[in-house]
């Protein structure tokens, strides 16, 4: 989808973009003023052919048959056509014509007049590029004594001025006042072009701004429409589109301005990049965790590139030593097409809040759920809330959908916690109760007692005990109405909670936890993690099915790959993830079986994993077999609760 960019207009000495639909807005609203024009007998210079020529776009040839009519005019009907001059110049562009025009008016004592001077001195200063003045000009003016069309124009005149200065917010907000006033489906669609135009120009910084401050969901929904409208990308808007019109369906811009721009949503943002830059904490406290990532990305690379001429250029940054921002601009200087990373969350939020980017961008994270669209970043990460909604979804296809959960006390386990239960509730389960505990602390016999409802088997012994006397043989009962139990636990953890839901009667249910139970470099020993189910990455199953994965490879002669081989998995789904990317299409999302996961790209430029599956008999962990798994609701185009960037 390409946009028709504003003209460029040089105005006398100030140069100003004036868009086309804006000056039919604003024709609209002075023609709709002009009923008070003296009629005449015709000849060259009449009102009416006047108002011809300017509703024909002539505006040259209207300015000057009103300069005409002021001529054979005295008094208010001279100055009136002054104006229409004045204004009808500012549209042809002639701001210096128009100037003489306007200074040949003094402030006319008429109020009706006097408030149409204003106006059009207003206009002149936007013209002129001068918002601040506009600002000023009306402000001198007497509101109350306006009449509807005044107002109307008035107001058009003090949005332009704002967008001008680069306060859209303020300026969407003075078109939806106006919007009341408005009465045809004509003088609506003119005042939502408006809108547009002024997004059109804003700045995606000052876009960010105002819509972080707002509440206003109306005009929220402009502003984020904005962000989407970058005219300098080949695809358009097309892939950000569909999740704003998700966000904002019953949004003013969905009748005019949305269905010019939805009709091609092919995702052809970018093409195969023959230079990619890929920024990653290569120094410091988090070198280990980029070098593995480095080594997984090259291991792809090579795997895909082996004897080709045409092979991309590769180049790695150290976002730990120059910080991301000043690492993407070297890339950007560099020559980068496509650049891949961060992924640790100080560079992450660095460069997410960056306003220069103009490279498309594959974040090796999430950014949080208030983050606003942008049509140039992708996400993909190793982010437990994806293997928390594969839990739920592989529990219902076992059949279970009643669960008790436990998770640790950290923003961590609150998330965790409401991806699992959105997704468990969305395909038809029911989280009972869920219990936070501290993983520094050992006994969790509280908690587990809480949430199976131990100590209301306990109650009701006591009061039996009490009502028929003597000694009564008692075990206490766990509830009866869970199917299994969710954790979210690290090995340290899970190795505590396990044994004491068994010695806590609940020993027969089921455990399902996320892949931070299984250290891969630990050897465990004993039955603390018996039974225990847990998502994780298809390259450790795998392994565990006896397959042969690149993994084994790469361990022979990769350090990285020995030690932290989920980081490893996520380098090389990464180069994968650019060919995901350029190949798509909005309108049916892309899926591609990784080496972290089934990779699907949503409409929202996310890349969301479906982990596989295994379990520990007594201490070793073995791979569960495939099952089919319930439709996931909706595809998850747009997550339910947004990962985090990983610390």
């Amino acid at each position: 989808m390409m946009y028709q960019p504003a003209t460029q207009c040089t105005i006398g000495d100030h140069p100003h973009r004036v868009a086309p639909r804006l000056v039919l807005a604003l024709l609209i609203s002075f023609s709709l003023i002009g009923c008070e024009t003296i009629s005449s007998g015709g000849g060259a210079a009449s009102p009416a052919r006047a108002e011809r020529l300017a509703d024909r776009g002539q505006y040259g040839e209207a300015a000057s048959a009103y300069m005409a009519l002021a001529g054979q005019a005295a008094g208010v009907d001279r100055d009136r056509y002054l104006l229409q001059a004045a204004d009808a110049w500012i549209n042809d562009g002639d701001d210096a014509r128009a100037a003489r025009a306007i200074d040949q008016v003094a402030n006319p004592s008429a109020s009706e007049l006097g408030n149409r001077w204003y106006v059009t001195r207003a206009r002149l200063a936007n013209a002129r590029g001068d918002g601040q003045r506009a600002l000023d000009i009306l402000a001198a003016a007497e509101p109350t004594e306006y009449n509807l069309r005044q107002r109307i124009s008035a107001e058009a005149a003090r949005a332009d001025a704002l967008f001008l200065i680069d306060q859209p917010g303020e300026a969407i907000e003075v078109l939806q006042r106006r919007e009341v006033w408005l009465g045809s489906s004509d003088e609506i669609r003119a005042n939502h072009e408006l809108i547009w135009d002024g997004l059109l120009s804003a700045s995606p910084q000052a876009l960010r701004d105002a819509a972080s401050q707002t509440n206003d969901a109306s005009l929220r929904g402009w502003l984020e429409l904005g962000l989407l409208a970058d005219g300098s990308l080949p695809g358009g808007p097309a892939r950000g589109l569909a999740g704003w019109q998700r966000q904002f369906g019953d949004h003013p811009a969905l009748r005019f301005i949305v269905p010019g721009l939805s009709g091609d949503t092919a995702l052809d943002i970018v093409k195969m990049p023959e230079h990619i830059a890929v920024l990653l904490t290569l120094s410091g406290r988090g070198a280990p965790i980029g070098e593995a990532v480095r080594d997984g990305f090259l291991a792809h690379y090579a795997e895909r590139n082996q004897g080709r001429i045409d092979a991309p250029e590769v180049r790695f940054y150290d976002v730990g030593e120059q910080g991301a921002t000043l690492a993407y601009q070297q890339a950007m200087a560099d020559g980068a097409t496509f650049v891949v990373g961060p992924l640790l969350r100080s560079p992450v939020d660095e460069l997410a809040g960056y306003a220069g980017a103009r490279i498309p961008t594959l974040l090796l994270n999430y950014l949080p759920d208030n983050a606003l669209p942008d049509p140039l970043l992708f996400q993909f990460g190793l982010a437990p809330e994806d293997e928390a909604a594969a839990i739920a979804r592989r529990a219902i296809a076992e059949g279970h959908r009643r669960a008790v959960a436990f998770v640790p006390a950290s923003s961590w386990g609150e998330r965790v916690l409401a991806a699992f239960n959105d997704a468990f509730v969305s395909y038809g389960g029911e989280l009972l109760t869920y219990q936070t505990y501290l993983p520094e602390e050992t006994d969790y016999k509280d908690e587990i007692q809480t949430a199976m409802l131990l100590n209301d088997s306990v109650s009701r012994y006591r009061t039996m005990r009490s009502t028929l006397g003597g000694t009564l043989q008692f075990e206490p009962r766990r509830r009866a109405d869970t199917d299994f139990i969710f954790i979210a636990a690290n090995n340290a953890s899970a190795r505590q909670l396990r044994p004491q839901f068994r010695f806590h009667y609940a020993g027969d249910l089921p455990v399902y936890a996320t892949s931070a139970v299984y250290n891969t470099n630990r050897q465990e020993s004993g039955s603390d993690l018996a039974d225990i189910r847990f998502a994780d990455i298809p390259w450790l199953v795998d392994e565990l099915r006896g397959a042969e994965t690149p993994l084994d490879e790469l361990a022979l002669f990769l350090a990285s790959a020995r030690t932290q081989p989920r980081l490893v998995a996520l380098g090389y789904d990464a180069f994968a993830a650019i060919e995901l990317i350029v190949q798509s299409a909005a309108d049916q999302p892309a899926k591609w079986s990784g080496a972290t996961g089934e990779l699907t790209l949503t409409r929202s430029g996310q890349i969301r994993r479906l982990p596989d599956f295994a379990t520990f008999e007594r201490a070793t962990p073995v791979a569960l077999p495939t099952i089919e798994l319930p439709e996931i609701p909706g595809l998850l185009d747009v997550p339910v609760s947004a990962p985090q960037a990983i610390d």
